[in-house]
């Protein structure tokens, strides 16, 4: 019951740090017209939830590993691209 309760605050504490990127993202690709990939963020929070509820739950291990390597690639890409628009540079 505890491991449920403390997925169930991870999860909620990552939607509140990934929502943060997702709106800046948002923000600019909807003022600048420039594609900053903002679903990206969305798309990272699921493979991190994935990933430690399949930690948890123990039931598909390669996948869990898979997901959590996947989603730091995807947060990279993300980040670079918004870090690219923020600062004013060519695509």
């Amino acid at each position: 019951m505890i491991i449920w309760a403390l997925i169930f605050l991870w999860i909620l504490t990552a939607i509140l740090i990934f929502l943060a990127p997702f709106s800046i993202a948002l923000f600019y690709q909807r003022t600048f017209r420039k594609a900053t990939y903002p679903y990206l963020f969305l798309l990272v929070l699921f493979m991190y939830s994935a990933s430690l509820a399949g930690a948890n739950l123990q039931s598909f291990k390669p996948a869990d590993d898979l997901f959590l390597i996947l989603g730091g690639v995807a947060l990279m890409g993300a980040s670079l691209r918004l870090y690219q628009v923020m600062m004013g540079r060519k695509k």
